[in-house]
């Protein structure tokens, strides 16, 4: 059996994050929750702009003048965030929002997928 990988994510300077340091699991759904203010945002968007680093200034801290850093080791391909802009982009499309998240669920969590379908399924309400 392949052994999965741990992906290391550090963060440096990025808004209220001074420093820290978190690892996700790859083909797991790794779930980021806390109450308002805490970093939620600011850590998907670091994640997400490790791949787009002309964006990382964004995130820059106002407390220090040091530069702000997202490093994700080993080196990652695509990385999918799930956050408030793909709700607007993908989840609230008409008729096919909920067979994109379906989809995307299905590719990445393939053994969670009927689980989760029929939990999306018992949200909808059908006309």
């Amino acid at each position: 059996m392949r052994r999965k990988v741990m992906y290391q994510i550090k963060i440096k300077n990025c808004n209220n994050i001074a420093e820290g340091e978190l690892c996700i699991e790859e083909e797991k759904l790794n779930i980021l929750y806390g109450i308002n203010g805490t970093g939620k945002t600011t850590i998907a968007k670091a994640i997400e702009f490790s791949k787009e680093p002309q964006k990382i200034g964004e995130l820059q801290s106002f407390f220090t003048e040091d530069i702000a850093s997202v490093s994700i080791t080993p080196e990652v391909g695509k990385i999918l965030v799930f956050n408030e802009d793909f709700v607007r982009d993908i989840v609230f499309k008409e008729d096919e929002g909920i067979i994109h998240i379906l989809i995307l669920i299905r590719k990445i969590l393939t053994s969670e997928y009927l689980r989760l379908r029929n939990i999306f399924q018992s949200l909808i309400i059908w006309n």
